[in-house]
Formats: C-alpha cells, sequence, structure tokens
C-alpha cells in the first residue's frame, strides 16, 4: 500500500508539472500504400513558445538505422516561425540528420515534410526501425518519422493521424 501511494503521488506531481507545459500539435498524413509502388509519409508538427538563436541546433531526426542499405530520404523540408519562413541549413551536405537555423527562432515553430516510403532490403539483421511499408500500411519507429526540435523545454504532443487516403478501415497508432 505504502508503494502504491508513492507512485500516486509521483504521477500526481508529474500531472501537474505537465500541464503546464505547452502543447505540441503532430499531424501525420500517409499516403495510400504499396509494397510495389510505395508511398508517401506527410508530417505537420507545430511548437509553440520555441525560441533558438541563429545557427544554433535546431532540429533533428534520424534516418539510417543498421542494417540498411540507403538512408531514409526527405524532401519539401520547410519551416516557420512568428516571423515568417526560416530558411535552415544541413550541418552535413550528405543526408543530415540535423539543421541549424539561418536566424533567430521565436514564437510558434511549424515544421512540415515529407518522407518518401520504399522497403529497403536489409543488409544485416536487426529490427526494422525506419518507415516501412507491411501490405497496403507502414510502420516505423519515431525517431525515423517525427522531426525533433533541439530545446530543453518539456511540450506535451497531441498526434493526430490523417488516413483518409489509406482507405476505410486505416488505423494509426
Amino acid at each position: 500500500m505504502r508503494n502504491t501511494a508513492a507512485a500516486l503521488a509521483a504521477m500526481t506531481a508529474c500531472s501537474a508539472w505537465g500541464a503546464d507545459a505547452p502543447l505540441a500539435r503532430i499531424l501525420i498524413t500517409p499516403s495510400a500504400m504499396s509494397e510495389t509502388g510505395g508511398g508517401s509519409v506527410d508530417v505537420a508538427e507545430v511548437f509553440p513558445d520555441m525560441s533558438a538563436e541563429p545557427h544554433a541546433p535546431l532540429l533533428s531526426i534520424d534516418y539510417f538505422a543498421p542494417g540498411l542499405t540507403m538512408p531514409q530520404r526527405m524532401e519539401n523540408l520547410t519551416v516557420t516561425d512568428d516571423r515568417g519562413p526560416v530558411a535552415v541549413s544541413p550541418t552535413k551536405t550528405d543526408f543530415s540528420s540535423s539543421w541549424t537555423a539561418d536566424r533567430k527562432v521565436a514564437g510558434t515553430l511549424t515544421i512540415r515534410y515529407r518522407l518518401p516510403v520504399v522497403n529497403d532490403t536489409h543488409a544485416t539483421g536487426g529490427p526494422q526501425g525506419s518507415p516501412r511499408i507491411d501490405g497496403n500500411g507502414i510502420s516505423s519507429v519515431g525517431e525515423m518519422l517525427l522531426m525533433q526540435p533541439v530545446t530543453e523545454r518539456p511540450y506535451r504532443l497531441s498526434l493526430r493521424w490523417d488516413l483518409a487516403a489509406m482507405g476505410p478501415g486505416a488505423r494509426g497508432v
């Protein structure tokens, strides 16, 4: 009973702390998927109350996992804040996994991008973590699907799926 009371107290403290954190919103919109024809996933992320200095780390995403023969591609990356478009620069020339802002970032940070999905034949064993088409669905680990802003600030997350293009019965988990 004593352990239960301690666990409830810890959950209450964490819930109170989390209630004060700003709410970030993420929308994941996959296209129709086909193992032979491929597909894509559009992602829109909105983080309020963000700030970053010019040329400081701003965004990151994993693009490669052990066993893959090619890195995950990304298309149409756009970033905006309260002042408008934010030009971002990759930290590496080939398949960067992180970007810096070319100017100071302040306010609501909106990130949009597309991940083309094609199944990669693994060169070695290991878990499949990159975005992958399974039948007419898709699976992925979060760090290869979602862009992560570089911040020390805690956020609550709202995750929505727009599965209209995947057809009736599609589910996001």
